[in-house]
């Protein structure tokens, strides 16, 4: 994205780091450290497109309340910041930003040259709603950080078309009496709105997974599609030859699927869940703090490189197999790895697996106080 100053232009990226000012409630404008988290096109009032910037906003020393110590203001001489989670993004227009800034997360290679340094992320806990803190390595990367940039079109003036596609995977029994487990890979374009992809149409058959058979067997054939469209390539639309580019949004399965494709042990393991490290004996306990004990891409990433050194090295398989259950890993990665996307965060549980067995449940015990006019009446309302 591209803002045109008096005397030059200006560049920004997603996922680059910038101040910018922003008018406050008591109509103050003072300045931030935020980082383009984002860029989208909103309509004006009088029907022009225009870009916009979404923005995550850093802390100053002075802001952190509670957490304001001696040692954190000691950092703040070296120009330390704070990274904050559950804050809403700021939309702004270019015209407030400033400047662009080099801010330098220590959990990646210290840069020649840095204007600010963050080691410190600031979280709210969700359930007793406290602010904590967490080291900075403890974060879920921008998918600037991972997702290489595509490919430029051949053309300059082509036209292109980025699209999100979204993979749900369930097993369901084809026979009445007889169950034999049969998956279905089905695929959907995550731009769709939503009134488009409820329809029955718009849900694309990828293949079926046979008895006996497995997921990574069914996709290998696309999966080398699937690595060409997120570098970019040529497309031929009516007589319009377009650039498009496309990449995985969302990979939705049950539990035992969910996590094999999260290359995450299953939900019976000691570590079970394949968004957090919760122990399974504290997997109902609200009070488990799952965001400074959830699951990062990056760290699991080093965790199978560590695990395939035991491997080289001959390791005994006692000693793999006791590293594999510290931290719940399958024993091999799966073939999503291969792809720009986020085990964790972009394999997301099912709704109606974590709910339906419960409403049901609930229904048959609420029938159950009825009598046969009583079912009757509530089924009509229900």
């Amino acid at each position: 994205m591209k803002s045109i100053l008096p005397f030059f232009i200006v560049q920004y990226t997603l996922g680059g780091w910038v101040t910018f000012n922003f008018k406050e409630a008591n109509d103050t404008i003072t300045e931030h450290v935020g980082r383009i988290e984002a860029i989208i096109q909103c309509e004006t009032q009088d029907g022009r497109l225009e870009n916009t910037l979404k923005l995550s906003r850093l802390l100053f020393v002075n802001e952190l309340g509670n957490f304001n110590s001696a040692d954190r203001r000691s950092w703040a001489n070296n120009k330390e910041l704070w990274m904050v989670e559950e804050e809403p993004l700021y939309t702004v227009l270019p015209n407030v930003i400033n400047t662009s800034v080099v801010v330098w997360l220590e959990n990646q290679s210290q840069p020649n040259h840095f204007d600010y340094r963050v080691r410190e992320i600031l979280y709210q806990n969700f359930v007793t709603h406290q602010w904590r803190i967490r080291p900075i390595i403890q974060r879920h990367l921008h998918p600037s950080e991972f997702v290489p940039f595509p490919n430029s079109p051949p053309i300059q003036d082509m036209r292109q078309f980025k699209f999100m596609l979204d993979i749900y995977l369930d097993d369901f029994g084809t026979f009445r009496t007889v169950y034999h487990s049969l998956g279905g890979i089905y695929m959907q374009l995550g731009n769709m709105p939503f009134e488009l992809r409820k329809r029955l149409k718009n849900h694309l058959i990828i293949g079926l997974v046979p008895f006996g058979g497995k997921f990574d067997d069914v996709m290998r054939p696309l999966l080398h599609e699937l690595r060409d469209l997120e570098k970019g390539v040529v497309m031929t639309i009516g007589e319009e030859n377009v650039w498009v580019v496309a990449g995985i949004g969302l990979v939705t399965a049950d539990l035992p699927q969910g996590n094999s494709l999260a290359d995450i042990k299953q939900q019976g393991a000691s570590h079970g869940c394949r968004m957090c490290m919760a122990p399974r004996n504290q997997l109902t306990d609200n009070t488990y703090d799952t965001i400074n004990n959830a699951r990062f891409h990056h760290i699991t990433e080093q965790l199978f490189e560590q695990l395939q050194t035991l491997i080289n090295q001959n390791a005994s398989q006692t000693i793999i197999n006791t590293f594999q259950v510290e931290y719940g890993l399958c024993s091999k990665l799966g073939i999503l790895s291969s792809l720009s996307c986020d085990r964790h965060l972009q394999t997301p549980q099912d709704a109606y697996y974590a709910f339906g067995d419960k409403v049901q449940k609930l229904i048959d015990s609420t029938l159950s106080l009825f009598n046969n006019s009583g079912k009757e009446i509530f089924l009509k309302y229900w």
